[in-house]
């Protein structure tokens, strides 16, 4: 269709009112910006309900001499919409009609997510610790949440009590707060 030309990824009613591409002019009506957003669905328990997310962005940025900067993001999510990884690719070289892009440089940068779970209290988007990894999959930071002075990965009411952050030696973590 004319729309996925444009960027468009899957269309579906679920996504009815969704951006999947944004563009910002200047003054002298020249693209200065564009921004194109792939929205994945899946299916929920019931009939007609879908969970629609932010699968993939792409910036595009015009310079004065039109040459351009193009930046891309992808994103994954767990059963309960919380970001279990987001890739930042840094620079790219994308499409400026689709978004479709290629990595061109080693900028890239990993986060991964988890979150502690508690289902008889419904508690499920707390973070219980966050990973960064580099563009060769080298850890560089990593933080540790605690919750009602419990254990690692538990907790009964959400209060955040304990903070660590990796010292990057020997697996060793300093306490933050």
């Amino acid at each position: 269709s004319e729309s996925s030309k444009l960027g468009e990824y899957d269309d579906h009613i679920s996504k009815k009112g969704r951006i999947y591409r944004q563009e910002v002019y200047d003054s002298n009506s020249r693209l200065f910006q564009s921004q194109i957003t792939k929205w994945d669905k899946r299916d929920l328990p019931g009939e007609d309900r879908w969970l629609v997310w932010p699968k993939q962005t792409v910036n595009l940025i015009w310079n004065q001499d039109l040459s351009r900067k193009d930046t891309a993001q992808s994103l994954i999510y767990d059963d309960f919409g919380n970001v279990i990884e987001q890739t930042e690719f840094g620079e790219v070289s994308a499409d400026s009609n689709t978004g479709e892009f290629t990595d061109a440089s080693d900028d890239k940068r990993t986060t991964k997510f988890t979150y502690v779970l508690n289902q008889e209290k419904n508690i499920n988007s707390l973070q219980s610790s966050q990973i960064i990894f580099d563009y060769q999959d080298a850890k560089v930071r990593e933080q540790r949440y605690y919750y009602d002075n419990q254990p690692l990965g538990q907790v009964q009411a959400g209060s955040l009590t304990k903070q660590e952050s990796w010292l990057n030696a020997d697996d060793s973590f300093i306490q933050i707060n």
